[in-house]
């Protein structure tokens, strides 16, 4: 009997909310996709572990359970986040409860609810997520076939027993396989008899899976993917007021204030998603849009193109979001942040704001003041400023660095603590673009020449074209 059909006899509840002990973030390592699926299939065919009667062998790492695998509970979860916190990666948050997967990826820009997303190796696939910390299931992405077909590796499957400790004690990992046609959010795979919610990257893995670099040029959007010399991709061929780009989806506003979006693949089409647009944002992994329209209005949805929107506030000259924040700058330069859902309450947080800018993954609020000055704050919207240098005209934040461009021209970057200090990268810019997890840096040059290094602060820099209005960068 599978786990899918157990549920359907248990309350719900039980089934989810099991034991929530908190698990801590490993300290930081060069972790792959590969790692976490070679350490979860490692386990395949164990049972919770010493308290398990089908099979009680130790984990692969001599371990008695998957973490609390032997209270015993449900523990899909709890197999779940221990492959993850063993290979090295950040699990804050997670819990027993399945649904915990999900605000993970909230939280840390890691959501992917797109219909297009296709899932990389290490990603949790959530199942049933019904809101408030509730899935009914999560399993890891451990290979990925040629066919487009994919296996998962789950913990506590096919147990037997009309409770939770039965069930669990007989329970093993077991590797299932998802169809080509069955991989996308909104199926319901055959093996699993459960509907996808979500696919949840971990916060901290090493390395972008796919890059994308764009610019505007005569108003028209080229794009290319993969590698700094791989080839240009055209996406809109004119009338563009600006685009922005954000995991695998791409945002255009036309210059008449109508937005377009579109998620997957380059050849993916595009989805008109309202008018009167003066500005808007894109947070692929929070599948979340927002706009600024040209009557003052933060507007945002959530659940991906085609969720509904929200009336968050007027009067504001600035919208941004970063996972599960949302920001905005008033009129009156005062700049409030909210953190949850979209109907939370705002959290003041300065004033004589310029510019703000978020990174909710690293818990970071930076803002441009009108007087020049760059100050951050991390350990999220409580937290407290640090100047971190005055003479800026333009400020960024990816992870953990931190980007500015000075009033000369100069562009530094620094990498850590707010207090780390800065790496000089190059004069004569214009605009200033960092992917931390790529590792990449961009800068638009004052003569119209975006060039882009990867490898860190200390790579080399390759020129990628000229006669740019606006460059972009991301990955997922």
């Amino acid at each position: 009997m599978s786990r899918a059909l157990r549920l359907l006899t248990v309350p719900l509840s039980t089934a989810l909310l099991g034991a929530c002990v908190t698990l801590a973030a490993p300290s930081a390592s060069a972790t792959t996709g590969s790692d976490v699926a070679t350490l979860a299939l490692a386990n395949s065919g164990k049972g919770a572990g010493s308290c398990s009667v089908v099979n009680g062998a130790s984990n692969s790492l001599g371990g008695a359970s998957f973490g609390n695998s032997c209270k015993p509970e449900y523990w899909c979860s709890d197999f779940a986040a221990w492959v993850w916190q063993n290979a090295g990666l950040d699990v804050t948050g997670l819990t027993a409860a399945s649904g915990t997967f999900y605000a993970y990826g909230q939280a840390k820009g890691t959501l992917h609810t797109g219909a297009d997303y296709r899932p990389q190796l290490g990603d949790a696939v959530l199942y049933n997520y019904n809101g408030a910390g509730r899935a009914d299931h999560v399993g890891l992405v451990t290979r990925i076939n040629p066919d487009g077909s994919v296996l998962t590796t789950n913990g506590d499957w096919g147990g037997q027993g009309a409770d939770e400790p039965s069930f669990a004690r007989t329970a093993t990992v077991q590797n299932l396989t998802l169809a080509a046609a069955e991989v996308p959010v909104g199926s319901v795979p055959a093996a699993v008899n459960m509907r996808i919610s979500a696919y949840i990257s971990p916060a901290s893995l090493t390395g972008a899976w796919n890059s994308r670099i764009g610019v505007l040029q005569n108003g028209a959007l080229t794009v290319k993917q993969g590698g700094l010399t791989a080839g240009w991709s055209p996406e809109w061929g004119g009338g563009l007021a600006k685009f922005k780009i954000s995991g695998s989806w791409i945002g255009v506003l036309t210059t008449g204030g109508e937005l377009y979006v579109k998620e997957g693949d380059l050849s993916a089409p595009w989805v008109d998603e309202r008018g009167g647009v003066a500005d808007f944002e894109l947070d692929q992994g929070a599948g979340r849009v927002g706009v600024l329209t040209t009557d003052g209005h933060a507007v945002v949805k959530d659940g991906g193109l085609k969720g509904s929107w929200t009336d968050e506030t007027n009067g504001v000259k600035q919208l941004r979001l970063s996972g599960n924040w949302i920001g905005v700058v008033f009129n009156d330069g005062t700049a409030s942040v909210k953190e949850g859902d979209l109907l939370a309450a705002w959290t003041p947080e300065t004033n004589n704001v310029a510019d703000l800018q978020l990174d909710r993954a690293a818990g970071r609020v930076g803002v441009l003041s009108t007087d020049g000055h760059a100050i951050v704050k991390d350990g999220g919207l409580a937290g407290s400023w640090t100047d971190e240098t005055n003479g800026v005209k333009q400020l960024r934040l990816s992870g953990n660095w931190i980007g500015v461009v000075f009033n000369d021209g100069t562009a530094s970057v620094k990498e850590g603590g707010l207090l780390a200090a800065w790496t000089p990268e190059t004069n004569n810019v214009a605009d200033l673009q960092l992917d931390r997890a790529a590792g990449r840096v961009g800068v638009l040059s004052n003569d119209n020449h975006f060039l882009v290094k990867d490898g860190g602060l200390a790579g080399g820099w390759t020129d990628q074209t000229n006669g740019v209005q606006q460059i972009g960068l991301t990955s997922f």
